[in-house]
């Protein structure tokens, strides 16, 4: 009598495997969903970082710009507005979550801004700063923050009004 030849596999075997593969995939499944998880907070935070460093770096390129002392119109907490060198009326505020120049939202997803007026001995000037002493300023600090996921991210920088010194 010859022997058959066996090409496959039995049931149990394959049951086996199957369950051998189960049991690996219920294992990995909650470490391979928390790097997904932290890859896109990562990424989701790198993005609304990008946009607000670009937000901030346009805001000071501009601000530096102003065109004299008595070109600060507005001079808050939470807004700056003020003439440039060409004479454009520039307002910086939020609404909405929503950083705005003028009428136009350079970013989202904002939590808070912040300026902080310094005048040339360095001292800050308490805010809203009235019309005679902005003519006084010669620094301004600016804070933004932004929600990033579930947390917040804060970006600070500072500048010299180019036009005062």
């Amino acid at each position: 009598m010859k022997r058959r030849r066996r090409n496959g596999f039995t049931l149990i075997e394959a049951v086996a495997v199957i369950a051998l593969v189960g049991v690996i995939a219920a294992g990995l499944a909650p470490i391979i969903i928390a790097v997904v998880d932290v890859w896109e907070l990562v990424s989701f935070r790198e993005e609304r970082g990008a946009e607000a460093r670009i937000a901030i770096d346009w805001m000071k390129r501009e601000m530096r710009e102003t065109k004299d002392t008595s070109s600060i119109l507005t001079a808050d907490t939470s807004e700056f507005r003020f003439y440039d060198a060409a004479d454009n009326d520039i307002r910086y505020h939020i609404s909405g979550g929503s950083l705005y120049r003028n009428n136009n939202i350079l970013a989202g997803n904002i939590q808070s801004l912040a300026f902080r007026y310094y005048n040339s001995s360095n001292t800050q000037l308490s805010t809203p700063v009235s019309a005679a002493l902005r003519s006084a300023i010669r620094r301004i600090e600016i804070d933004l923050t932004i929600s990033a996921g579930r947390e917040n991210l804060t970006l600070s920088s500072g500048i010299y009004l180019r036009n005062f010194l």
